[in-house]
């Protein structure tokens, strides 16, 4: 599968040195990006599986990590019934302490990359 034009470059990059190389097919992972749930309904950035193990990723190339943001992806995580949320963002974006707070109590995972947040 080709990925669209409406791909940010950031998610690309996501998806190929952070998302494909953790979540491997040699190691027995299926992966999907902008994978639509529920007829649709709802778009994740990246999905992944593998046995028992569901994962679903959201890349965030902004200045600030928001409450919508964690909301959004743990959303999606319950539709797809993930056992592992991850917020992949920018070297550079901001996690205020109350999103901060949000995500530990969520169990939500934040992958800090070495791309660097548009502005």
């Amino acid at each position: 599968k080709r990925m669209g034009s409406d791909w940010s470059e950031f998610q690309r990059y996501v998806w190929e040195n952070w998302w494909s190389q953790n979540f491997p097919r040699a190691f027995g992972w299926s992966s999907e990006y902008q994978k639509p749930l529920l007829a649709g309904r709802f778009i994740v950035d990246f999905a992944a599986w593998k046995g028992n193990v569901r994962a679903v990723g959201d890349a965030k190339d902004k200045a600030v990590l928001t409450g919508d943001d964690v909301e959004k992806l743990l959303e999606d995580g319950a539709v797809f019934k993930a056992t592992r949320a991850l917020l992949v963002i920018a070297s550079d974006t901001s996690i205020p302490d109350g999103v901060q707070q949000y995500i530990d109590d969520a169990g939500v995972e934040v992958v800090r990359t070495r791309w660097r947040a548009a502005r």
